[in-house]
């Protein structure tokens, strides 16, 4: 849904370049697109120019055909009834209405579905209240009891729409005093059935509510209401989180980390502390905090006793130093302390530490969980944006392994996956610039393409690359993908920074940003994240995400040109059915006080099998004689040809990733035909011999 004058949420394109499969029943094509519509949208006058478009995508839930691609379908809407169709609809009226959506194939033929959408003013009624630690089992919030920050509350609430009854949730957060409020369009109120509010957390709270159902009488004589939620942490443990984040890393300007920790536990977590460990670039200059301990490029600060439920929040100022190149990666890492003994104890866990020695990128994989791995898990590596190796670890709790590579400028990321049963937790850590390739410079711009995470919460980094002048609204998204069409794996999680600077004549006072997810995103799994300025979170219908930074002032650049700067982060993981071939496109509109939104550049990641190229070459084994293999990867057939064997008869052994002997077959003239069946999807290696010497090495992926 976008708002008329401001084109605010994601623009739809529609593309009616006609390309079909090519099969012959795609000439004669007579079966309809398949597509269902939402149930249960609701949209909202823009107050500025009391009217609101509805575009085809704010409706369309599903769409598929059997020979036209989506993207080539065209998509229009029309109030029912009416004979005027279009690309859009413009309501300049509240109420509710059944709209009908039309998708016609590249054969003209057509399907339509139907829905009814409810248009609300811009008038308000509220709930609001406050979660807090109840310590003394009373229910109600007194002193010294401890409010919640950052905790999730859930509004849920049916109301009738046409004849259906729409099932609608709403989520926001606590802000650091522990205050939540969500909104509802006051036109919409006569028409619910009943609300559900509750914390989305697994907690208790001693006998008090957690949870209210409530009927629309809550407004029959007020339009704002309050219900405090009490919450009982969980006994005996304290649990550290830790988020650590820059707005930008200017080369030869001064930037500012935020650095915010929390403990969900119910016991005080004593003399906490979090370690801040920079790049090799970036200098210290000053903090909020004070420093107790500096050792080389880690910074120690203290932070006391951190209660139960508490949060406390710090910044660090760093210059970013002239001699780093131009777009360099830079990754700075946050440790809380003390870890927290409520962690499920007996399992093995791998971190992964990197760094450049010398003439060789070094890798350490060190099992820091108190048990041995009973099993192997894989790794691999890619060199920029090709598969390098691939192998596996199996280590004792305590026990370490390195992964040793060439310094020849490349940037290599290795990944791994968590041996912890029911994981899918990966672990990714890139090393760039080390060494020099043959022309005396690095490769840049591949550390962040893959995912690059830590599954402990009290271990945080940030890497991002330097720039120079740059757009201060603007949105960012990792991890970067590779290639020019960003291309990402489904399971992905991705991560969202909305970057916003008051370049204006005056103080901001208050700035609200809205995004809208894509259908391809799970709102269900949306995570608030660091922010330079506390905010109120919420989730508004149609999925709009909207950060609040109320009272923030922030000063104009020409005043404060670094405290004019701000951003909030935000994760989100894709919806589980996405198809290979989906593009995800999101953007964000800044409001900035009472003025027009500035609408954010759209950034785009392509879901994609081929992430990374597979080379077919082995870097540990000789390759003598050039060998290719196409396709690789393959899921049936792949062909397999060696060059200047000049009539020789030759033998290709495959083995798996442990040096397993799967298979031997001949090859001949030079080539061989390799056939995935009875080979699950995984990474392969080959030799190829003759006459009783190995003249070829190299890797296959079977997907």
């Amino acid at each position: 849904m976008k708002n008329y004058s401001t084109l605010l949420l994601i623009s739809f394109l529609l593309s009616f370049g006609w390309s079909q499969n090519g099969n012959a029943q795609c000439e004669t094509d007579t079966e309809p697109p398949f597509l269902t519509c939402i149930v249960g949208l609701v949209g909202e006058l823009d107050p500025g120019t009391g009217v609101v478009e509805i575009w085809p995508e704010d409706i369309l839930a599903f769409l598929s055909d059997n020979c036209t691609s989506n993207d080539s379908i065209e998509l229009r809407i029309t109030l029912d009834g009416s004979t005027e169709i279009g690309p859009s609809i413009l309501f300049d009226a509240p109420g509710t209405y059944s709209v009908s959506l039309i998708a016609t194939d590249l054969m003209g033929n057509s399907q339509t579905c139907f829905t009814f959408v409810t248009i609300g003013n811009n008038v308000y009624n509220q709930i609001t209240g406050n979660v807090f630690v109840d310590t003394d089992g009373n229910c109600s919030a007194g002193t010294g009891e401890t409010p919640l920050e950052s905790w999730p509350v859930v509004l849920r609430y049916d109301f009738q729409q046409g004849p259906n009854i729409i099932n609608q949730e709403l989520t926001t957060q606590t802000d650091e005093a522990g205050y939540y409020r969500f909104d509802i369009i006051q036109d919409l109120i006569p028409n619910i059935v009943q609300f559900e509010l509750f914390l989305d957390a697994n907690t208790s709270a001693n006998g008090c509510p957690t949870s209210y159902t409530l009927t629309n009488e809550i407004f029959s004589e007020t339009d704002s209401i309050n219900y405090d939620l009490p919450v009982k942490l969980i006994e005996d443990c304290y649990a550290l989180d830790v988020d650590i984040a820059a707005s930008f890393l200017r080369r030869c300007f001064s930037s500012n980390y935020f650095v915010k920790v929390c403990n969900s536990g119910a016991e005080t977590a004593e003399d906490a502390s979090v370690s801040i460990t920079l790049d090799n670039f970036l200098l210290y200059q000053n903090s909020s905090l004070p420093l107790s301990e500096v050792n080389g490029q880690t910074y120690t600060f203290d932070l006391g006793d951190l209660e139960g439920g508490a949060c406390t929040q710090f910044t660090v100022q760093v210059d970013v130093s002239c001699d780093a190149l131009f777009g360099q990666t830079h990754c700075t890492e946050a440790v809380a302390s003390p870890k927290s003994p409520c962690q499920t104890s007996g399992l093995p866990q791998l971190m992964i530490e990197g760094d450049c020695d010398g003439s060789e990128v070094v890798f350490r994989i060190t099992n820091i969980g108190e048990e041995n791995m009973e099993n192997y898990v894989g790794y691999t590596v890619v060199e920029d944006v090709i598969m390098y190796m691939s192998d596996s670890v199996k280590l004792d709790a305590g026990a370490w392994q390195e992964v040793m590579l060439n310094a020849n400028g490349s940037t290599y990321h290795l990944q791994l996956e968590q041996p912890m049963p029911g994981s899918l937790d990966l672990e990714g850590l890139a090393v760039e610039a080390c060494g020099t390739n043959q022309q005396g410079s690095v490769s840049l711009g591949f550390a962040t393409q893959l995912p690059f995470s830590s599954s402990n919460p009290e271990i945080d980094v940030d890497c991002q690359e330097n720039i120079g002048a740059y757009d201060p609204n603007d949105k960012q998204a990792w991890p970067l993908g590779t290639g020019d069409d960003h291309r990402i794996r489904p399971e992905t999680k991705l991560e969202y920074m909305i970057r916003f600077q008051n370049t204006g004549t005056d103080t901001a006072f208050n700035i609200v940003i809205k995004d809208a997810l894509s259908a391809h995103l799970n709102p269900a799994t949306v995570q608030p994240g660091a922010a330079s300025h506390p905010y109120r979170f919420n989730m508004l219908e149609g999925n709009v995400l909207q950060f609040s930074f109320d009272n923030i002032e922030l000063p104009d650049s020409n005043v404060n040109q670094l405290g004019s700067n701000g951003f909030v982060k935000f994760s989100v993981e894709q919806m589980t059915d996405n198809p290979i071939g989906t593009e995800i496109l999101n953007e964000a509109a800044i409001y900035f006080d009472f003025n027009e939104p500035v609408i954010t550049n759209t950034v785009s990641r392509l879901i994609s099998e081929e992430v990374v190229i597979v080379s077919v070459d082995d870097p540990k084994g000789p390759n003598s004689l050039p060998v290719t293999v196409f396709p690789n990867p393959f899921s049936t057939t792949t062909t397999i040809q060696v060059q200047d064997l000049n009539g020789q008869p030759g033998q290709l052994q495959l083995f798996d990733l442990h040096g397993k002997h799967l298979k031997s077959q001949k090859l001949e003239n030079g080539q061989t035909q390799l056939n995935a069946e009875n080979m699950t999807a995984g990474l392969y290696f080959f030799s190829i011999t003759t006459a009783g010497k190995t003249v070829s090495r190299g890797r296959i992926v079977v997907r």
